[in-house]
């Protein structure tokens, strides 16, 4: 697939760009080439080009009807600063550097930002200099699970049709927005589907009354996920295995690390099984003939994935019975674990800008579950946790530099949950590889 279409948006490059004028890539559904800001009506340059620093109305709302278009169909990419030939449908043939492609890269964000309702869930504007600070910019987007979105300059919701962009009439706005909210309904199904599925998970205990739980189900918002295979010579492929990383925390210049789930219940996912268009890796803390602990790992051909770990309160070990308890910072490492893990499986699926929603719930089957947080917050903060069954608000993964800020916020979200201060959680939180 195309790199502009396919690569991480912060990894653009000029050799990708030169590739669409190497590759003679045509126009087509997801990708629109613009020589330059489209000049005024009375035919003279538009003012950027001419150094005036400010962008005149015509090319302003042609470029935000060509991005929108992109966002109210199937997603796509428009590349600002290359020449078409004449072909039928129109190919790459050379780039025509635009002025201070960083600073149109920056102004054309605020016009985005105020011009589009509703606005983009996902918009990535890269600057891509090729000729000192001269350059293309790549704006990309994903199909919108918000749409249909309009231009309010122009008030014209704009679709894109194989390689043209044309206004919805009233019927298709009408029918969008149906078979969006209808797409909702069927997103929050299979969330309620993943929830009943995980209390029925609890019953792999012996003691599945006295015990707690945490669930982290990832799924694509659209169809754009769709992975032919996952097993090769009959393992799980490499590329799809739920990444390794761990959660570090700094503060004056001292950093610890708060741990992944492996770390704090010894489990593992590394034997992975075939199920129907899924693959599911699982494992189990036994003492003689008593499941005390369990946990596994799902992916699905359509995106998927889960990761789940549940344990009775009370655990045997030599020397009789201990009260065991949720680590604070196992939620955190699983949402992390996913997060990353989803971008992985968009990048493989090359569905870059696949939006993902997440879901994380907690049950506690306990009278009461002591909530351990040694390590991440001040020494003397500790929490209990009565008979919970609580789904967490939900989560959404647009772009990958989105990972860091969703991890903080559902730790402010889960602190305040526990009773406590986001405040007193100590040092800056960084996601490494395992």
């Amino acid at each position: 697939m195309t790199a502009v279409l396919s690569k991480p948006a912060d990894r653009i490059d000029a050799g990708d760009i030169q590739a669409l004028i190497d590759e003679s890539v045509p126009e087509g559904a997801q990708i629109e080439f613009k020589e330059s800001l489209p000049a005024r009506g009375t035919g003279d340059p538009d003012p950027w080009i001419q150094g005036d620093g400010r962008i005149g109305d015509r090319a302003r709302n042609e470029i935000l009807k060509e991005v929108v278009a992109f966002a109210n169909a199937y997603g796509g990419a428009l590349v600002l600063g290359i020449a078409e030939d004449g072909a039928k449908p129109p190919v790459a043939a050379n780039v025509t550097p635009l002025p201070r492609c960083a600073d149109l890269g920056e102004r054309f964000r605020l016009v985005f930002r105020d011009s589009v309702e509703p606005q983009l869930p996902t918009l990535d504007i890269v600057p891509v200099p090729t000729n000192g600070d001269d350059g293309v910019i790549v704006f990309r987007t994903s199909q919108s699970r918000l749409g249909p979105h309009r231009v309010t300059s122009t008030l014209v919701c704009p679709i894109r049709r194989a390689d043209r962009c044309e206004p919805l009439s009233m019927r298709e706005i009408r029918d969008m927005t149906l078979n969006l909210a209808r797409d909702t309904e069927r997103l929050e199904r299979r969330l309620r589907e993943r929830a009943a599925k995980f209390e029925e998970e609890f019953k792999r205990l012996t003691i599945p009354n006295d015990a707690f739980g945490f669930r982290v189900t990832a799924l694509p918002v659209g169809d754009e996920i769709k992975l032919d295979s996952l097993f090769s010579a009959s393992r799980l492929i490499p590329e799809l295995r739920p990444p390794k990383i761990k959660l570090n925390r700094t503060k004056d210049d001292e950093k610890w690390s708060i741990g992944a789930v492996e770390d704090h219940h010894k489990v593992s996912f590394e034997n992975w099984r075939p199920l129907l268009r899924a693959a599911r890796s699982e494992d189990s803390w036994t003492w003689g003939s008593k499941v005390e602990q369990h946990a596994y790992s799902e992916i699905y051909c359509s995106g998927n994935l889960e990761i789940s770990l549940f344990a009775t309160r009370l655990y045997s070990n030599y020397g009789g019975e201990h009260e065991g308890s949720l680590y604070a910072g196992v939620p955190a490492s699983i949402l992390a674990q996913i997060l990353v893990w989803s971008d992985q499986i968009r990048q493989q699926a090359d569905a870059p800008g696949a939006e993902f929603v997440v879901q994380l719930q907690l049950v506690v089957t306990a009278e009461k579950l002591f909530v351990d947080a040694s390590g991440m917050f001040r020494v003397d903060t500790f929490s209990y946790v009565g008979q919970e069954n609580q789904c967490f608000p939900e989560y959404f993964l647009n772009d990958s530099r989105d990972i860091h800020r969703t991890v903080s916020l559902f730790e402010r979200d889960f602190w305040n949950f526990l009773g406590g201060d986001i405040a007193e959680v100590q040092g800056a939180l960084e996601i490494v590889p395992a």
